[in-house]
């Protein structure tokens, strides 16, 4: 397995499907993308983050190919505003291909505004980063 660095990504092997689950996981959304993409079997070239310490302010990175170590918050930020644009693009393409996912991201667009609900979900970012570093571990992609 070659693993990629953290921002050359791949997110082809996506489908429509992969988005509607995500997009119908409303509030969650953004981390179900999350998980398919980075926390996904058959990807695992995409292992390229996680976090080894709850404790510490610091995320591990595959960048310039090799680990990095890089501030947790920043990162966790960066994660949530990239994916949150990749979904929001595919909605905007594909919405009228499935009308049933409207409400759910309209929901969503609605209750991110609220500060609890993104700081709720970014801390369940951060526990996925955390309890899948063993995902990572497996694949035998840390140095």
């Amino acid at each position: 397995i070659q693993l990629l660095n953290y921002n050359q990504t791949d997110y082809s092997h996506l489908t429509d499907k992969d988005y509607v689950t995500c997009i119908n996981d409303t509030n969650h959304c953004v981390q179900s993308l999350i998980e398919k993409v980075h926390f996904n079997d058959t990807k695992p070239e995409n292992m390229n983050i996680y976090i080894s310490n709850l404790k510490g302010n610091y995320i591990m990175i595959f960048k310039d190919n090799e680990w990095q170590i890089q501030d947790k918050k920043e990162k966790i930020d960066d994660l949530y505003e990239y994916n949150e644009m990749i979904l929001e693009n595919w909605y905007d393409e594909c919405k009228e291909k499935y009308p049933n996912i409207i409400q759910s991201f309209q929901s969503y667009l609605k209750n991110k505004d609220e500060s609890d609900t993104i700081n709720d979900v970014k801390n369940n970012i951060l526990l996925m980063l955390y309890n899948k570093r063993k995902m990572v571990n497996q694949n035998n992609l840390l140095e």
